[in-house]
């Protein structure tokens, strides 16, 4: 999404860029005008590299868009021997794979095909549901109780 904000965070940097050059050019002196607008200047400065910084660091933030990925994480990573069964979109599988245990196991199915049968061996079996995914065909194919643990945006698990 911030792709789109583009030209406008670019357009926002180049009119504070020229208002301070001008606004501190204009008063070649050192008088108090002068010294506010140079200590606007740094205080703008600083708080744009604290922030880049702080938003860098953080899991989520409104323009990583990935909060429903790291909440179902963090629910399937308390478990063990766990079976992940999700759509095959790209941008999901990348998102949440890197978050989740290595021991965790994926079942990847695809667009109108046919469920695959879930084997005996796991505890915890979670499905991380998109729009699109046949949560019905699990409940009558194969009996599966379904519990909602964590319902997202996009994504429901």
């Amino acid at each position: 999404m911030a792709r789109y904000f583009a030209p406008a965070y670019l357009g926002i940097n180049l009119s504070l860029a020229y208002l301070f050059a001008r606004k501190i050019q204009l008063w070649h002196r050192d008088n108090l005008t002068t010294k506010l607008w140079k200590l606007c200047f740094v205080t703008i400065l600083i708080g744009g590299i604290i922030s880049s910084t702080v938003s860098s660091q953080a899991e989520s933030w409104w323009n990583k868009r990935s909060w429903d990925q790291v909440m179902a994480a963090k629910i399937i990573n308390k478990s063990s021997q766990s079976l992940l069964i999700m759509n095959t979109y790209v941008p999901d599988v990348l998102s949440i794979t890197y978050k989740i245990n290595p021991d965790v196991k994926f079942q990847f199915i695809k667009k109108n095909q046919d469920i695959p049968t879930v084997p005996d061996k796991f505890n915890n079996i979670f499905l991380l549901q998109s729009s699109n995914f046949p949560v019905n065909k699990y409940r009558q194919e194969q009996q599966f109780k379904i519990q909602l643990l964590y319902k997202g945006r996009k994504q429901n698990l």
